[in-house]
């Protein structure tokens, strides 16, 4: 099984607890599938975090854990100064005034951080994706509850083996969140790929 996989009503119920009840719904549906043992990944941030909770919390029923573009300390947990910390208040803002309006000027900030790299096509499909998944309340939601994002006292206890996959020039999560992954996550193996893309195809 892949985890990580959001579906609409894990978005629509995102308010403050979205982590956990997203989790929940993961942790039911294996179980009611009846499986024992589980593949864990993630795309979006959300589900990568959840992934590396689920395998701490259950060592018995992950055997392998990929981590694409992921970080263990969201935006504002990391911003060590006043500046970084406004710039990450100006990101979910400007979230919510996006989605709000409809207005792909503003969502184009996005597909240029997670999609520098892509063709105008893709940045378009993946604005439209934005549009399509999550209500403007919820979108600043979401990256609200990301920059506080904090697993680091979770890693010592993965016990699968883990691949942290990264790109280089990732302009979304800096590199050395890869690194801290790779080195905090006992027995883990970083790969990192020549690309500025945070989202990978």
């Amino acid at each position: 099984r892949i985890g990580g996989q959001r579906h609409r009503l894990g978005v629509e119920v995102a308010a403050g607890d979205h982590g956990a009840v997203v989790g929940e719904d993961e942790r039911v549906v294996g179980h009611r599938i009846g499986f024992t043992h589980e593949h864990q990944g993630g795309v979006a941030q959300l589900t990568k975090s959840l992934a590396i909770a689920y395998a701490a919390a259950h060592p018995e029923r992950v055997e392998r854990l990929v981590l694409v573009g992921a970080y263990a300390e969201g935006r504002m947990v990391r911003a060590a100064t006043p500046e970084a910390k406004a710039e990450a208040l100006v990101d979910i803002d400007l979230a919510r005034v996006a989605w709000r309006r409809h207005d792909d000027s503003f969502l184009q900030v996005f597909a240029s951080q997670f999609l520098p790299d892509a063709s105008t096509a893709h940045r378009d499909a993946f604005t439209g994706l934005l549009r399509e998944t999550t209500s403007a309340d919820n979108g600043g939601r979401f990256l609200e509850q990301f920059a506080h994002i904090d697993v680091r006292p979770l890693l010592g206890a993965v016990r699968c083996p883990t691949l942290v996959v990264h790109s280089r020039g990732d302009l979304r999560v800096p590199l050395d969140q890869a690194r801290e992954l790779a080195a905090a996550i006992p027995d883990s193996r970083l790969v990192l790929l020549d690309s500025r893309n945070h989202l990978l195809t």
